[in-house]
């Protein structure tokens, strides 16, 4: 990791201590050591701020950005010596898009790795919908709002398509999580983390290949649709590969912790590097993909032992990914704010942020309650109730955050448009999450949904559903006879309490004695 050589905006005269670069080169730059305090620090901080969040419920990461804007502050007035040091490799990062390739991978694989399988498929046609059909409409929409109302000097119709882009990520972590401590209906929790999961694939896909045309200055509407199938398509393909063997692995593997933890973290991130760069594919789907296929067939394959931790381990990288994202926007934000005022941020720059969350909030509630219908198919528990739930659901998150990071550090793009695109986005986001999370509950109140849902006070037969079905299970007792396992997986492994055994070709149940 190195520094960037130009100044935030280019002041080069700003009063922002860190907005300005170390004055050092390669070697002058002495140890890594200063590196490595900002991470640290902001972990540390996540370490008292979390109780306290949980004490007083408020969003975890809106606090964090407060934090991290007040050590923004100080970084731009004071002289920290090491601290300072730290805060500006950091405030300079080069390349830019070291963030995306080390924060995203484990955020976007946890979520598709601890995802209810079973209730995903059954929503799949409607997570589908709002993850593509409304994430389209979105992405174009805010880019007619950024061209034609807000008109912004030096945005193209590329730059704004990827601004759109970018706030078309939702990361709804605190509304699921209120969702889930209150009791509410399985089925609308999975619905809002399902589309979240996938609208992360399709608003990165959308990003980079409107970012590519963007940077190129030129390009024509096929050349954009070619990049778009090129990610979309080859991230799939990437991710059913990495896939494929981390369940053959995982299938001839019994009972060795160490290595069955790691298979799916060598998954999370060698996959994402390897769609991201040098196969030119979106990592980002690749993991979606992978991470689904190991949350339905996986989970099965792994010891009973190892299952559990491993899921607290994804938890855990997840909150560390997000501790040290959202303590670094603060900072950043503030960055911005103090070195781009006057130039390029003007007074009406701030302003647009409020208009900015009126707008995609009313934007999201439109495209959702259009949609009432096709979400409803099939759906009779799904009524108008929900819908304002899950147009209420509609947060800005760290992907949304990542992507304005890089975006930030892109020398090729006018300072204009990037302190902009920096400080509305983290912006908005920081709204979304005081405003959105905040009063989540009291909205569920209101509506009368934060009735517990009595089917979680009994197991019925759907949550055993993707075990007992034989097809899937024939398909992986084939998987791991496939693969070679020496192990007899299926009358110690099977989750639930599951007792398998397959005779003349048909797989029979029965509960086993706990």
């Amino acid at each position: 990791m190195s520094d960037h050589t130009e100044a935030l905006c280019g002041n080069e005269g700003s009063t922002c201590i860190i907005g300005t670069p170390r004055d050092c080169v390669g070697e002058e730059c002495g140890s890594f050591i200063p590196a490595l305090v900002f991470p640290f620090l902001a972990l540390g901080i996540g370490l008292f701020v979390h109780p306290i969040s949980k004490k007083f419920r408020v969003p975890y990461t809106s606090m964090l950005m407060v934090i991290g804007a007040i050590l923004g502050v100080l970084g731009c007035s004071v002289e920290m010596a090491l601290l300072t040091e730290s805060l500006k490799i950091w405030a300079h990062i080069s390349p830019p898009t070291l963030f995306f390739y080390v924060f995203l991978a484990p955020l976007v694989f946890e979520t598709a790795f601890n995802t209810d399988a079973y209730l995903f498929s059954k929503l799949f046609f409607q997570i589908v919908y709002l993850a593509f059909i409304v994430v389209v409409a979105q992405v174009f929409l805010v880019a007619v709002w950024q061209l034609y109302v807000i008109q912004s000097p030096d945005w193209t119709l590329f730059t704004a398509l990827v601004f759109g882009s970018m706030l078309s990520a939702t990361d709804p972590i605190s509304v699921t999580a209120t969702l889930k401590e209150l009791g509410v209906s399985e089925q609308l929790n999975t619905l809002i983390e399902g589309e979240s999961l996938l609208n992360d694939g399709s608003a990165v896909v959308f990003y980079e290949a409107f970012l590519d045309a963007a940077l190129e200055g030129s390009s024509s509407a096929g050349s954009v649709i070619v990049r778009l199938l090129r990610l979309s398509l080859g991230g799939v393909a990437m991710g059913i590969a990495f896939g494929l063997v981390a369940l053959c692995f995982l299938a001839a593997v019994y009972e060795m912790f160490e290595v069955e933890v790691s298979m799916t973290i060598v998954v999370a991130f060698l996959g994402f590097w390897t769609a991201q760069s040098p196969s030119m594919l979106s990592g980002v789907i690749c993991n979606v993909i992978s991470g689904v296929m190991l949350s339905a067939y996986g989970k099965r394959l792994v010891s009973p032992l190892v299952r559990d931790p491993l899921q607290k381990i994804w938890e855990l990288l997840s909150w560390l990914a997000n501790t040290i994202v959202f303590v670094y926007a603060g900072l950043l934000v503030v960055a911005y704010i103090w070195s781009c005022a006057g130039d390029p941020l003007q007074w009406f720059d701030y302003v647009h942020i409020l208009t900015w969350f009126a707008y995609l909030n009313l934007l999201r509630f439109v495209l959702v309650f259009l949609s009432h219908p096709i979400i409803r198919l099939g759906n009779k528990w799904y009524g108008f109730k929900e819908a304002a739930v899950v147009s209420y659901s509609g947060l800005r998150g760290a992907v949304t955050l990542i992507l304005a990071l890089e975006v930030g550090g892109t020398g090729e793009l006018p300072s204009s448009v990037r302190s902009r695109v920096v400080v509305w986005s983290a912006s908005i986001v920081a709204l979304t999450l005081f405003v959105n999370g905040s009063t989540i509950s009291t909205l569920l109140h209101w509506l009368g949904l934060d009735v517990p849902d009595p089917v979680k006070e009994v197991v019925h037969f759907g949550t055993y559903a993707p075990f007992i079905h034989p097809r899937p299970l024939s398909l992986i007792l084939d998987l791991t006879v496939f693969c070679g396992s020496n192990a007899s997986p299926f009358t110690s492994r099977s989750a639930s309490g599951l007792s398998v055994a397959r005779k003349g070709g048909h797989v029979g149940m029965h509960l086993r004695d706990s």
